[in-house]
């Protein structure tokens, strides 16, 4: 209806509702959406003003800010995101990747290394002239030592607490090994099997005694292999393997005193080599090869052979002849893992180092604890072994 006034009533009222509520609302929007690009405060100003994250991304998330400020100030629809995001984000083999729709990007897992490790129990004990091999540094993740024993960990599943008892699990044997303790010795010690598939042992012992014909206290070597020894058949179709094909043979393990050692004990891989695959009640192996992660035990200064590196940490190599003629070489970190570590080992390129037999035979790998005295208590939550790819 025409008004003489030459305004309709309902168009008047329209107006005023649109002057007076909807206007102003749209501003105020308008105004916060123009602050929070500028000045990029928080998280949304960050991604509005191409601030969060890395160069890479910083440009992408300055155009799509600007498309979602652009379509918001324009009153148009929009659902504020890209529906496929082509770029990757992030450093090379740790991309971003975005699935369409979705409100974050989170990184791709990149290339884990796979590893070796795994645990023997000891016989007696063997070396060479060797050239000093390179020195590079590498890292192991130690952090500081319990200034106190700690709680025991998991619920154990399975306990055995009796001289040469066994848990056999895949291709893993645990072993009560007690070879250096003579009849008549008190100590307790034991091996055990989580429910959470983490493992390992505990020993006590306080009063060692000497084995008869022996001038020194010999180790005990409670511990974990996989594969098998010169006196026990193997679990693994990896071993036994030749010399000559254990190039890329790498053992990791990550571990933790849950109570603290004390004593003279160490941590290390044990290896025998033999010219035969086969097990026997009175073997004759020809070498033995440990790898010393930690502890406090030592070895004679005169079988000092120089410093060599796996191309991840660097070893001081001791080497000698056993009265038996079996070679000894024990290749010790010279930053020795503290008591709670992730250790990787290129088993391959030290035992490159030795020159050995090619055709001997390794039959498995053992790591443990050689414990002359004192106590303690080790949890190992990941050990694995791969050889040519494969893991075991």
């Amino acid at each position: 209806m025409y008004c003489a006034t030459g305004t309709c009533p309902l168009v008047y009222y329209v107006n005023l509702v649109y002057s007076s509520v909807v206007k102003p609302i749209r501003g105020m929007l308008v105004a916060g959406l123009v602050v929070l690009a500028v000045l990029g405060t928080g998280s949304y100003g960050a991604f509005f003003s191409g601030q969060a994250g890395d160069s890479a991304t910083s440009g992408r998330a300055s155009e799509v800010g600007a498309a979602i400020l652009q379509n918001l100030v324009s009153g148009s629809p929009t659902d504020a995101r890209p529906s496929v995001l082509t770029e990757s984000y992030g450093s090379p083999g740790n991309e971003l990747a975005t699935v369409p729709g979705s409100d974050a990007a989170k990184p791709a897992l990149s290339s884990l290394q796979l590893a070796v490790v795994a645990g023997l129990g000891k016989a007696d004990a063997g070396g060479s002239n060797l050239p000093v091999g390179t020195t590079e540094k590498g890292n192991v993740d130690a952090p500081a030592a319990p200034s106190q024993p700690q709680e025991q960990g998991s619920a154990a599943a399975i306990v055995k607490n009796k001289a040469w008892d066994n848990i056999d699990f895949g291709p893993r044997k645990l072993c009560n090994n007690v070879w250096g303790v003579p009849d008549g010795e008190t100590l307790t010690s034991d091996i055990y099997l989580n429910n959470n598939s983490s493992f390992g042992w505990s020993w006590t012992r306080l009063d060692p005694k000497t084995r008869p014909g022996n001038e020194f206290v010999l180790p005990m070597y409670p511990s974990v292999r996989i594969g098998g020894s010169p006196w026990d058949a193997s679990n693994s179709t990896y071993f036994p393997m030749k010399a000559d094909d254990s190039g890329s043979l790498v053992l990791e393990v990550s571990y933790a005193y849950t109570t603290t050692p004390t004593g003279t004990y160490n941590l290390a891989y044990d290896l025998f080599l033999s010219d035969t695959d086969q097990p026997s009640s009175t073997p004759k192996p020809n070498a033995e090869v440990m790898i010393w992660l930690h502890g406090s035990l030592g070895q004679p200064a005169d079988a000092f052979k120089g410093d060599f590196t796996d191309g991840i940490n660097i070893y001081s190599l001791y080497s000698f002849v056993m009265a038996n003629g079996r070679l000894y070489y024990a290749f010790v970190l010279k930053e020795p893992a503290q008591f709670q570590a992730n250790v990787t080992v290129n088993a391959g390129r030290l035992l490159g180092a030795l020159n050995l037999d090619p055709n001997w035979y390794i039959h498995g790998v053992e790591l443990g604890n050689e414990v002359v005295d004192g106590s303690g208590r080790i949890e190992i939550s990941r050990l694995t072994a791969t050889v040519n790819g494969r893991q075991i």
